[in-house]
């Protein structure tokens, strides 16, 4: 591809935001724990707006189950690993893209390596591994960036963003007490009242109830959209 052409891409941008401002997302390096719906519909978002750096986890692969919402998830996808899936898209999308892809996941032993110069992350685990929000957390906090947290509620969505320098931690939202070790936040259950404020009249209590037990959040593509649009 020449300059042209990856020019062209951006131009369309402008008028929204100036050149400064898009050459800092053209420099920008985004970390994404979890592509497996807001997390994967926001990365290719910053992929169409600009970012050529990212690095994915996640150690799921697609099943039919995801295709309500993830663009990714389709027949020939199903099987595949969501983390090298986000990759292709992108790569798609400009084949002169920097993808790191960690198909375990986010670990204690790769964590560093997964948010190494990142200028932002995204905290897309699911709510019930409290310990990997900790970890994503923590690190960002080591490394002075922003730990931004998008999930859509129903045909809504909300975003919360942790200044790495605030009091206000991922920790102290989710009720964790602060610095307690990985293995005790993997066994504490979590409070959704905390992280969910507010929950859509046209929900279905017993889903929600299922939800409590152990069941997975339900969610539909219109908010997912929402949900990565407002990220």
């Amino acid at each position: 591809m020449n300059m042209n052409e990856e020019a062209a891409k951006r131009y369309r941008n402008y008028g929204f935001w100036n050149e400064v401002e898009q050459e800092a997302i053209d420099h920008a390096h985004v970390a994404i724990a979890g592509v497996g719906g807001d997390g994967f519909q926001l990365g290719l978002k910053l992929a169409q707006m600009g970012v050529r750096s990212f690095s994915i986890a996640d150690p799921e692969v697609f099943e039919p189950e995801n295709t309500n919402r993830v663009p990714g998830a389709v027949e020939s996808t199903y099987g595949h690993n969501k983390a090298e899936v986000f990759r292709d898209r992108v790569m798609d999308i400009a084949p002169e893209s920097n993808v790191a892809v960690f198909t375990e996941g986010v670990q204690e032993h790769n964590v560093e390596d997964f948010m190494h110069d990142a200028t932002l992350v995204l905290d897309e685990s699911e709510l019930t591994h409290m310990q990997i929000g900790t970890m994503v957390a923590r690190q960002a906090v080591a490394q002075g960036i922003p730990d931004m947290l998008v999930m859509n509620v129903g045909f809504a969505a909300q975003v919360t963003s942790f200044h790495p320098e605030s009091k206000y931690t991922f920790e102290r939202f989710m009720g964790i007490p602060q610095g307690a070790p990985l293995d005790e936040i993997k066994d504490m259950e979590v409070d959704f009242a905390r992280c969910i404020p507010y929950l859509p009249p046209y929900l279905d209590l017993q889903t929600f109830k299922e939800v409590m037990e152990g069941a997975p959040l339900p969610s539909i593509a219109p908010g997912v959209d929402i949900a990565s649009a407002i990220g």
